[in-house]
């Protein structure tokens, strides 16, 4: 897949979307069916882009890994079975593409001279300084700016967790089988991360 600006890889208007079940479309894309994939593609493009941004916090491009996703789907399509649900095999490979980018990023950290290290590397650790909006702002937006930016310092197996299930609406027992955990696990690392973000807002004078 050729580098494609944002705008063009996800503003892109759902024309080829069909009512067909993902798991039927994939399975005809596996036979060479293009028209299947191109639905799927245009189907799922914005949830796979706004998580992997969401997930990342700016750590990497998102554009990258977006697609490097879809090469994946494209190289392993004769290898889907359809098994689980078609998200479950998605989200998982968008999971393994992040999660593999970031310890990529963490041995190139470990292994870097400190007088080389960008200043950004060097404090990734430390939570960075929340920016609040200026107070003429509305309230909803402020409130949400500090969200994502509570959401992004989140220690990341809260982080997928919370976005899996707010922003793509994935069951738990889903958001188990992508991440390898158990239901119990999943709920008690959702329920951590709303605790932090409830504390984060109520710092900054947003909650009660």
């Amino acid at each position: 897949m050729q580098a494609t600006a944002r705008e063009t890889i996800v503003d892109m208007p759902l024309e080829m979307d069909s009512q067909e079940p993902d798991e039927s479309l994939m399975l005809q894309y596996a036979q060479g069916d293009g028209e299947a994939f191109e639905a799927l593609f245009q189907r799922h493009k914005n949830r796979v882009y706004g998580f992997i941004r969401r997930f990342m916090g700016g750590r990497c491009p998102a554009d990258d890994l977006f697609q490097e996703v879809f090469l994946r789907i494209v190289r392993g399509r004769t290898a889907y079975r359809p098994s689980a649900k078609f998200t479950t095999w998605l989200f998982t490979i968008v999971r393994s593409v992040c999660i593999d980018t970031m310890r990529k990023q963490k041995h190139q950290q470990v292994n870097m001279p400190m007088d080389e290290m960008p200043e950004s590397n060097m404090t990734h650790e430390s939570p960075p300084v929340i920016q609040i909006t200026p107070r003429d702002h509305a309230a909803d937006r402020e409130t949400g700016e500090v969200l994502e930016q509570l959401i992004g310092i989140l220690p990341a197996e809260q982080r997928e967790v919370l976005l899996m299930r707010e922003k793509l609406n994935l069951p738990f027992h889903e958001i188990a089988r992508v991440t390898g955990c158990s239901v119990g696990t999943v709920k008690s690392r959702m329920r951590y991360a709303l605790d932090s973000l409830r504390k984060g807002l109520i710092a900054e004078g947003l909650m009660q």
